[in-house]
């Protein structure tokens, strides 16, 4: 009884006492983790152990600030170790502590599901490349998936699709001469353009500051195509292997052409980046280090650190933006 009142005298889900971090370790309260703990539950939900390190060797972040006080007591998000609170295919994860990469990172804790599921080759009784057979179901043929499948009479049309038509660089469908979808060719505009010139190599201009802009990125139009961690990026009208909501067919406008680095959202990217073709990594930022308005510098074009100028206009309805008089 004395040990139940100290613990509800010491509050909850606040770091105090003897505690070794937020209601866990010390001498009132349970482990922190639990070195022997295994995966018993599909995809490792009720993993409670040490690890506490990515598939890449990166440390874990803390969970501060990630879920309510219910959700980081019933998945056990204490510290950094990994956990999976939201049921995530590839296990037991945590967010990479690398500021570049800033992104959900599975940790490789072997749970229930077959590690060949996850290792980009087709094997095993695969029907396809990680999927059929002891993996999740391969996806069906769509009139969006870029292939000529299921009795179309062109790419994506025709057949059980909508009909074939005179293409337009806005259709949303790779016809005429283009090279991507509503890219390239005579006809439409290019697919990507490099920003600088000069005697720079390809790679040089995509990773300059020639290829910023001051909104985090979002009128980046260049050629890069690979993640910071040298992932290659899915393209942007796939929804596979990772979601992407950022749909090239639903938002025309943001140039969110073939597999090309883009900042569809300034306000949650703070820079160019992509949905990878890795199941460990969702998405990740793109190597290009583009002054932003939270780099905690005053750059060209702000009337102050990280305010007024570019970053008040990008964004307008946040005062955080404005600076001080």
């Amino acid at each position: 009884v004395l040990v139940v009142l100290s613990w509800l005298a010491l509050g909850r889900w606040q770091k105090n006492g003897d505690e070794e971090d937020v209601d866990c370790g010390g001498s009132l309260c349970h482990p922190c983790c639990d070195a022997t703990s295994l995966c018993t539950a599909p995809l490792g939900s009720d993993y409670r152990g040490c690890h506490n390190t990515t598939l890449m060797g990166e440390p874990c972040s803390p969970w501060n600030g990630w879920g309510g006080t219910r959700t980081k007591q019933e998945s056990g998000l204490v510290s950094n170790y990994c956990r999976n609170p939201d049921g995530w295919e590839m296990g037991p994860w945590c967010w990479s502590s690398n500021s570049k990469l800033s992104s959900k990172v599975a940790c490789g804790v072997g749970c229930q599901f077959s590690t060949t599921c996850h290792d980009d080759v087709r094997n095993g009784a695969e029907e396809g490349v990680d999927c059929g057979g002891a993996c999740l179901p391969c996806e069906r043929p769509t009139c969006r998936d870029r292939i000529q499948n299921q009795g179309e009479e062109g790419l994506d049309c025709g057949g059980p699709c909508p009909p074939c038509r005179a293409g337009t660089c806005s259709d949303g469908l790779l016809n005429q001469d283009e090279e991507d979808t509503d890219c390239g060719g005579k006809s439409c505009e290019p697919c990507c353009q490099e920003e600088c010139s000069g005697n720079a190599t390809d790679a040089q201009c995509d990773r300059s500051h020639a290829a910023c802009t001051h909104d985090h990125g979002a009128s980046y139009r260049g050629c890069l195509r690979r993640t910071v961690g040298n992932l290659e990026c899915q393209r942007w009208d796939m929804n596979s292997p990772n979601n992407n909501p950022w749909q090239s067919l639903l938002y025309p406008d943001k140039g969110l052409q073939s597999n090309y680095c883009r900042n569809p959202d300034p306000k949650t990217f703070h820079g160019i980046m992509c949905y990878t073709t890795s199941r460990q990594v969702q998405w990740a930022y793109c190597d290009v280090d583009c002054p932003h308005c939270r780099d905690g510098i005053q750059n060209p074009g702000e009337d102050g650190v990280d305010c007024g100028g570019h970053c008040e206009e990008t964004f307008p309805d946040d005062p955080q933006y404005k600076c001080n008089p």
